[in-house]
């Protein structure tokens, strides 16, 4: 996963504190339950930069109560059910048309960030499983999280030419929840956060088709937190994790691409139970993995060994890890790639 960066922010490792918490919308407090799409406005603590509740870009309102075109678990897009309780929000960020429209959803903060403070957002996302009428199945890349100190202004149902700091650049697409994070530490004394694909530029560049037919870059998001944590230690390469499984080029000859889990469950069942554990040598393979205090917790250097969740024999708790491996490609050139892993119990 690599990640653009606008404006200057040091990056560090950080001990999660959810004591300090300014954001957490799951969509479940509202004003009443949606029955037609575009009814954002129902959910308590959400915005639209496109203005009010007649903007050109409404988001759409989806819970299992609702009726007509705003129930869940099928959509006019997508079939999808909530990470957490029973409503999502739904976007249409982008597509293909010549006068295309790209909408957002933004979030004021309990209470503005403190400049030089470290915080952690973190945020659910899918596409949901297409089903065979739907207009949606294209893939936006440069998906990105506006901080400001005003809500953003967007012009009708255009784009939003403000930078955003923080941008996920390769093309995101998933039929499952996926887990977006990032840490940061605040240069400015943001009041909201935004989502959505900003800057200038033609928007048709970053989209990919996923289905024949596809005319619409359509994602669902839930779970949506932010809160203020400690400093503990420097990292060593900024967090920014989409969620998507990271792929290893040419880790094996023979293999174009190995995927690299993001998660993994040390329960001793016999499924998913061995973090990075190949079936194959790989030459030059050296996998380090830390905590989030950067201390080394294990070291391989053989493919065929992988991480058991365990640290000097003691069992380590529910947490997010992070890893950096090098190995060598068939060709002999030296590949290095890093990333997080969230070890379930």
């Amino acid at each position: 996963m690599s990640m653009k960066k606008v404006l200057t922010f040091t990056f560090i490792l950080l001990f999660l504190n959810a004591t300090a918490q300014l954001l957490r919308n799951d969509f479940e407090e509202y004003q009443a339950i949606p029955n037609q799409l575009g009814q954002w406005f129902l959910v308590h603590g959400l915005l639209n930069p496109s203005g009010g509740d007649q903007g050109l870009a409404n988001p759409d309102y989806f819970h299992y109560g609702a009726s007509a075109e705003a129930d869940l678990p099928e959509t006019a897009y997508s079939i999808i059910s909530p990470k957490n309780g029973q409503g999502v929000m739904g976007l249409h960020v982008a597509d293909k048309t010549d006068l295309p429209k790209q909408e957002y959803i933004s979030f004021e903060l309990a209470q503005p960030l403190e400049i030089g403070k470290s915080y952690h957002l973190q945020f659910s996302w899918s596409n949901g499983k297409r089903t065979a009428v739907s207009p949606a199945g294209l893939a936006v890349s440069n998906l990105g999280v506006l901080l400001s100190d005003q809500l953003p202004h967007q012009i009708g149902a255009s784009r939003i030419t403000d930078n955003a700091q923080f941008v996920f650049e390769n093309s995101l697409y998933s039929e499952d929840w996926r887990e977006a994070n990032i840490t940061f530490i605040a240069t400015e004394n943001s009041k909201f956060v935004t989502v959505g694909v900003f800057g200038d530029g033609d928007v048709k560049s970053l989209l990919k088709s996923q289905f024949s037919g596809a005319q619409i870059a359509y994602y669902f998001f839930d779970a949506v937190r932010l809160w203020e944590v400690n400093e503990s230690h420097v990292m060593r390469v900024p967090w920014l994790s989409d969620g998507m499984p990271i792929p290893l080029n040419n880790v094996i000859e023979g293999r174009e691409v190995v995927y690299v889990p993001n998660s993994f469950t040390p329960n001793e069942d016999g499924k998913n139970d061995v973090f990075m554990e190949m079936q194959e040598e790989v030459l030059g393979w050296n996998l380090e993995l830390y905590n989030r205090w950067g201390e080394l917790i294990f070291k391989s250097q053989n493919a065929r060994t992988g991480w058991d969740g365990k640290y000097q024999g003691s069992v380590m708790e529910e947490d997010i890890y992070y890893w950096q491996l090098t190995y060598l490609d068939p060709e002999g050139d030296a590949k290095k790639c890093t990333g997080n892993v969230f070890l379930i119990r």
